[in-house]
């Protein structure tokens, strides 16, 4: 199942409250607050998903947190999904052994963490990586 996929078997409020309890002094989930929450939500049943090999894993960091990547097939290395437009996200394979070991809401809710973290809004998230890609090239 894809990332999507995977991200519409919840219940809008079971996630929003989710993010909210796991999140609950982040500035970036009380600014956005449930409104643009759902229209994330919107945004994501619109997308269509660039189909991928990788997969989105994750693991549990030393601070109760969980650390959040990308890994493709064939390569060793582990990559962040901050640089990754969310229709690449939305296609990448969900780990079942990651959402094993931190369980199904919560890792939905990292995974929503790390997608998020320049907005609610995919042309927001994807305009800040071009941004960012043409800086780095100057």
């Amino acid at each position: 199942m894809n990332i999507r996929e995977f991200l519409l078997t919840f219940d809008i409020k079971e996630l929003y409250d989710e993010l909210c309890k796991v999140f609950e002094n982040s500035s970036q989930i009380v600014t956005a607050g449930r409104t643009h929450f759902y229209r994330f939500i919107k945004e994501i049943e619109a997308t269509d998903p660039v189909l991928s090999q990788g997969v989105i894993c994750s693991r549990p960091s030393d601070d109760d947190t969980f650390d959040v990547f990308l890994k493709e097939p064939y390569d060793d290395e582990e990559y962040s999904l901050l640089f990754i437009k969310w229709e690449e996200i939305l296609g990448y394979s969900a780990d079942e052994e990651s959402i094993a070991l931190c369980g199904r809401l919560n890792y939905a809710v990292w995974v929503i963490w790390e997608m998020t973290w320049f907005g609610f809004r995919k042309i927001d998230n994807n305009d800040f990586i071009e941004e960012s890609l043409i800086d780095h090239k100057s």
